[in-house]
């Protein structure tokens, strides 16, 4: 059974693939937890010049039981490079 993981998106859309991404990954630490509930949070900034590229976080948080650990990340935006 696929772990139970929660979105929270801010400045962007979760779309299908970005989803599937994330469910990929994160179900793959289930075989790690007992009883894993995961928590993810994605934002979007825009960038800070006009031709720059924006900056997303993630922030992932996996509880099981009374036990909770968190992981962030910070980058550039991607999506529209060619």
């Amino acid at each position: 059974m696929p772990m139970d993981i929660n979105y929270q998106t801010r400045d962007m859309e979760l779309t299908e693939s970005i989803r599937d991404y994330f469910d990929k990954r994160i179900n793959s630490l289930e075989k790690l937890f007992e009883d894993p509930r995961a928590f993810v949070i994605a934002q979007k900034e825009p960038p800070a010049q006009k031709n720059g590229a924006g900056l997303y976080h993630i922030h992932l948080e996996v509880r099981d039981g009374a036990a909770s650990y968190a992981a962030d990340h910070a980058g550039e935006d991607r999506s529209e490079e060619h």
